[in-house]
């Protein structure tokens, strides 16, 4: 292929060349032609009274020739507006003209009269490329009128006669002048365009294939520029052929770039031009707006790119339509003539060789490179062999496989590698020589199979299996051979291994407690394990060669097994009964045919105890089924819907659910959601949906789920119910133990009770459990009041004591008593009505004794540490009166007049139980006398704690250290965390 595309590029560069020649000399007898046409014009030019001149469109002479008293070289370059600044009219006129309009028009210049001729030059695109122009001098003939009177009539003749002349000479003149100059211009641009197509044909030759896309891009830029075009361009078809895509773009200084927008386009967008490019023409709009109305289509497509202009070259390949290379005029309207269109094309044959060459080089480089692969990365030992047996080339498993490296192996010959058992088969002389490899030996065969064993490095054996070929010249010489080498190491373990599969398989079949035997077609027995043998008292020997009736025990036995040899089946299964010992026994035999139906296997089966298995199981199904019809009747009989329902939704219901949500029969009640059945949002405001899959997850987890659920019936009427759903795993689905959780295989069982009336009735108890709640909360507060009460009294009569002692026990009195109210008042302030918040509790009570002792309490800091804890009442206030009286104790006697100590509360709870409790009352003062024992003291205060302690059934313990500690140990079961 890569072949065929350099000879298709080298026969277009040939052909290309030789026209090249052939146009080349074609061109130069225009040249010369041209040369002598220039040569006349000269001479015409300087013997007559005239001068020829020549502007492009901006004013700037390029030619002047004429009169020997015009120099060229003054004018040539120069502006024509700069020279005649000064000459309104002559500036006006040269404006005309460019204009694109022929001007005539006398002038004088150095006293010499001029008739002046003016031609404008009109490009392809129907603009002025520039001017011609003729000065002719018109003084000659006035001159000789005015020296000759006597011949003026005749001078006038001639005058009149010879300026005809010129001025047809003139015209002619101009015409030649005009054409000489356009067949100049379009020679040099076919030159240069052929001698651009040369240089880029030479340049393709030489890109290699990951040069070529920039080469044609290049290539698009270099004929773009030179053909003087805004944008170039070429398409492709993709690999479909139904899309076609501009895959190669260059564009003019200014121009907009289209090839991101040119892609994927339908070919079928095409459809106008579908004719032409079926035959490969080529497609020349030289103005978009005079395409005719039928091509609308085109018309508007270019319009909206602002193409003014464009020709469409059709690429092909072997005659096959692959795409096309394009011009765009954007700016003005543009001509090609058709030779800069025939050479378009050669351009175009030149980019698809190019393309193509690329794709069969790429394509080959690929192949090469998959190949190369697929011998390196092959499991099998690919090599070469010289003719004297040494290895040339082995690939990347000749490591795996012998152990060495590469460079180790190659050079080596092949007999090196032979394995100390396969010399030991022949002499030693013949293990060296290759002559005894079978690819050796074969002189006429050209190719063999041998199996052989080798050595790895560390001499380990590996048995290989060889495919070789002979490589052999044009005289059929032996040249070496290549082919490749399999391991076969693990083949040969495996039929070792089968072989052994085999003995251990007689084993199992002599060991397992089923009869089977191998029957040929003629009803023979050909073979039978040991328990079948053993089952009738003879040796496994005796059943070969015998009819299979033989032992008279089955006569079933024999017909199941010449029927099945005469049927088509492969294999069949029956039971059979057959006497053994004088019993009837059951056997279900299962059989397997062979050897392309001339033998099978038999397998027999005990299944007597599954026979009496069976009768029991049908009578045990038949009492299932009795009891299912009981569990039916209450099923149906009961007073709580009950909902069956799987992954597909309900399907199964008693007649309480028809009843409970208004419904007459079950397949009314089958076409209904679950989600028919409950309102969008619970009470609690939650999407029934969302919770109702979170209770089967609970239901999938823990076996059920139970909760209250607001339903609701067909007619949207609302009523409570308590749902208990159950989740129960079913057969029809089984899934794998690893597998994550599914309903695919469970089946729920919602039994949903109507609480409308227990709703009620929890109504009422909540409302008589409210005003009960009040009428409490009024009892603590009455309570509080009548001790604050009992208080206030004391107070008022202690004003009327003299007696300090007899005042100060009104005020323990009054402070108990405003403890016990303090207990009263959390009470009735608590949420809860049974306990008491002990830490706000203890603080109030602290804070109560200090301002009550105020004078005695001054300079002595309170620290109290207590856990957040709820203290029913019975245990709040005999904490509260011990608190009470050990605080009065520390305040009174623990600080003199004077003295800065501190008394600390702590409250904890025990060790290692959390319904026991510690309370410490301490301080820093006065140490508590140590003979006096203060359980036996005349104190009312102590003999006071010590009462409240046995009520709590608590321990108290007083600790002596720096200050007064009291550490009461007790225990209370109703007590919770805050």
């Amino acid at each position: 292929m890569m072949y065929s595309v350099v000879q298709n590029l080298q026969q277009s560069v040939a052909k290309l060349t030789e026209e090249l020649k052939k146009e080349k000399a074609e061109h130069q007898l225009t040249k010369n032609a041209l040369q002598k046409s220039e040569a006349r014009l000269r001479i015409l030019t300087n013997q007559a009274s005239l001068i020829i001149w020549e502007v492009d469109s901006k004013g700037i002479f390029t030619f002047v020739e004429g009169e020997k008293t015009i120099k060229s070289s003054d004018l040539i370059g120069k502006s024509i507006f700069e020279l005649y600044k000064n000459h309104q009219e002559v500036l006006d006129k040269t404006h005309f003209a460019l204009a694109g309009n022929e001007v005539k028009w006398f002038g004088e210049a150095e006293d010499i009269e001029y008739e002046t001729r003016v031609i404008p030059q009109i490009s392809e695109s129907g603009k002025t490329a520039g001017l011609i122009g003729v000065n002719i001098n018109v003084n000659v003939g006035q001159n000789t009128k005015l020296e000759y009177p006597e011949y003026q009539l005749r001078l006038e003749e001639k005058v009149e006669e010879k300026t005809s002349a010129l001025r047809e000479s003139n015209e002619q003149l101009i015409e030649e002048i005009v054409r000489h100059k356009q067949a100049r211009e379009e020679l040099l641009y076919r030159l240069n365009f052929e001698e651009l197509i040369t240089t880029l044909s030479t340049h393709f030759i030489n890109l290699a294939p990951d040069e070529i896309d920039r080469g044609i891009q290049v290539a698009l830029e270099w004929i773009g520029t030179f053909s003087g075009v805004d944008r170039s361009y070429v398409f492709l078809l993709d690999e479909t052929g139904n899309y076609i895509n501009n895959d190669y773009e260059w564009c003019a200084s200014g121009i907009t770039p289209q090839i991101q927008q040119r892609k994927q386009i339908p070919i079928t967008a095409l459809e106008e031009w579908n004719e032409q490019i079926k035959n490969l023409e080529t497609i020349y709009i030289p103005s978009t707006t005079q395409l005719p109305t039928e091509k609308w289509i085109s018309k508007r497509f270019l319009r909206l790119q602002y193409i003014k202009s464009l020709v469409v070259v059709p690429i092909a390949y072997r005659g096959i339509f692959i795409g096309f290379l394009g011009f765009d005029s954007v700016k003005e309207e543009k001509n090609w003539s058709e030779d800069i269109i025939a050479l378009l094309r050669i351009m175009g044959e030149m980019f698809i060789n190019a393309l193509e060459r690329k794709r069969v080089e790429t394509a080959l480089a690929e192949s090469e490179k998959k190949y190369r692969h697929l011998v390196e990365t092959s499991q099998d030992l690919i090599w070469s062999l010289d003719t004297l047996g040494r290895f040339t080339f082995v690939n990347q498993a000749a490591k795996r496989i012998y152990g060495y490296e590469i460079t180790e192996i190659i050079g080596r010959s092949i007999t090196n590698f032979i394995y100390k058992e396969e010399v030991e088969k022949s002499t030693a002389t013949s293990t060296t020589n290759i002559t005894q490899i079978p690819i050796f030996t074969q002189d006429s065969s050209s190719s063999c199979q041998w199996e052989t064993i080798h050595k790895r490095q560390d001499g380990i054996p590996v048995y290989l299996n060889f495919n070789a070929m002979a490589l052999r010249d044009k005289f059929g010489n032996f040249q070496g051979a290549i082919g490749t080498a399999t391991d076969i190491t693990q083949r040969k373990k495996s039929e070792e291994a089968l072989q052994r599969a085999k003995d251990q398989l007689q084993a199992v079949l002599d060991a397992v407690p089923w009869f089977v035997s191998w029957i040929s077609s003629e009803l023979i027995y050909i073979g039978v394990n040991r328990q079948l043998a053993t089952n009738f008292n003879l040796p496994p020997e005796k059943f070969i060669g015998q009819e299979i009736g033989f032992l008279g025990s089955s006569s079933g036995f024999v017909k199941f097994i010449s029927d099945f040899f005469a049927s088509s089946a492969q294999q069949i299964s029956q039971e059979v009964d057959t006497t053994v010992d004088g019993n009837i026994k059951n056997y279900l035999i299962v059989v397997q045919k062979y050897a392309q139906g001339k033998a099978l296997v038999s397998v027999g089966i005990d299944i007597s105890d599954r026979k009496q298995a069976e009768a029991m199981k049908s009578k045990l199904i038949a009492s299932l089924q009795e009891s299912e019809k009981k569990f039916r009747s209450l099923y149906e009989a009961t007073s709580d819907a009950v909902i069956l329902l799987d992954k597909n939704g309900i399907f199964d219901c008693n007649f309480a659910a028809l009843k409970m949500f208004g419904l007459n029969n079950k397949e009314e009640f089958y076409n209904h959601n679950l989600a028919d059945f409950c309102p969008e949002y619970q009470q609690n405001g939650k999407k029934s949906s969302q919770l109702i899959k979170r209770y089967m997850v609970e239901a999938i987890v823990k076996g059920n789920s139970c909760f209250e659920w607001i339903n609701q019936r067909v007619d949207k009427s609302e009523f409570p119910t308590e749902v208990l759903l159950t989740a129960m795993k079913t057969s029809e689905y089984p899934q794998k133990k690893s597998s994550k959780k599914s309903t695919k295989n469970i089946v729920f069982q919602a039994v949903i009770r109507d609480i409308t009336q227990r709703k009620r009735h929890e109504e009422q108890m909540k409302e008589s459990l409210a005003e009960k709640e009040v009428l409490l909360k009024e009892i603590h507060h009455r309570v509080k009041n009548n001790l604050q009460v009992i208080s206030s009294l004391l107070r008022l009569q202690s004003r009327y004591i003299q007696d300090e002692i007899i005042l100060e026990m009104l005020k323990e009195s009054q402070n108990r008593v405003r403890s016990m109210a303090l207990v009263h008042e959390h009470l009735y302030q608590s949420k809860d009505l049974s306990k008491v918040n002990f830490t706000e509790y203890i603080s109030s009570l602290a804070a109560h004794l200090f301002q009550a002792y105020a004078v005695k309490a001054r300079g002595v800091k309170l620290n109290i540490n207590v856990i957040p804890v709820c203290l029913n009442i019975d245990t709040v206030i005999p904490c509260g009166l011990i608190i009470n009286e050990l605080v009065s104790n520390s305040l009174k006697y623990a600080f003199p007049e004077e003295f800065q100590g501190e008394i600390f509360i702590e409250f904890d709870y025990g060790d290692h139980d959390q319904n026991q409790f510690i309370l410490k009352v301490a301080d820093n003062g006065i140490s508590f006398i140590q003979d006096l024992d203060y359980k036996k003291s005349g104190s009312l205060g102590l003999r006071l704690v010590c009462s409240l302690v046995r009520q709590l059934k608590g321990k108290i313990e007083l600790i002596n250290q720096v200050g007064t500690v009291f550490k009461i140990t007790f225990s209370s079961l109703n007590a919770s965390k805050l």
